[in-house]
């Protein structure tokens, strides 16, 4: 690898070519946010977990976290366009969805309201609908958009959430049994 790409993948948790896909499986990508750069810091907390345990679920899946910030556009793009299913939370690191190939699914937990943002009378604090979808990804017929809102208590961190494979898994099920996989 030169060291530009030796440097991406330190910064960025992604080498070109990790993660091969054995047949009949899929690629997962979930993007982590960088603490240092992201203007909400809340976070997927136990990411390596979340990661066995979707290897787990799905053996011929090539799964893998990534972290956008400082990471070249030319490597992202790869990543995106090798990505069939994408694990993100909501806000800008989501908005490179929209390059990826036809049929990929996007799963958009629910995160916190940022803290800039006046409650309505009787919120509960979450975002149910976040913009992003509505404005970047809804209206792109040849993406799947799932969002997922069901986090249990005991899995809210002050700036994260534990998201469990058992919870996401229907997700992907349901994508893999629409392509006949």
């Amino acid at each position: 690898a030169t060291p530009a790409a030796a440097a991406t993948a330190a910064r960025s948790g992604w080498e070109p070519g990790l993660g091969k896909v054995v047949d009949g499986g899929f690629r997962l990508t979930l993007v982590e946010k960088d603490p240092a750069t992201a203007l909400n810091l809340f976070v997927i907390v136990g990411v390596a977990e979340l990661l066995g345990a979707l290897r787990e679920r799905f053996p011929s899946a090539a799964t893998s976290a990534v972290r956008w910030a400082g990471m070249p556009l030319r490597d992202l793009l790869e990543v995106v366009r090798g990505t069939e299913v994408l694990l993100s939370l909501p806000g800008s690191d989501v908005v490179d969805s929209i390059f990826l190939p036809d049929g990929a699914l996007v799963i958009l937990p629910c995160r916190k309201r940022p803290s800039c943002l006046r409650p309505n009378p009787g919120d509960d604090g979450w975002e149910h609908e976040p913009s992003e979808p509505i404005l970047w990804l809804w209206h792109r017929p040849y993406l799947e958009v799932a969002t997922y809102c069901g986090h249990r208590a005991e899995d809210l961190r002050p700036n994260g959430v534990v998201l469990r494979a058992d919870d996401l898994a229907p997700f992907i099920h349901d994508w893999l049994a629409d392509r006949g996989r």
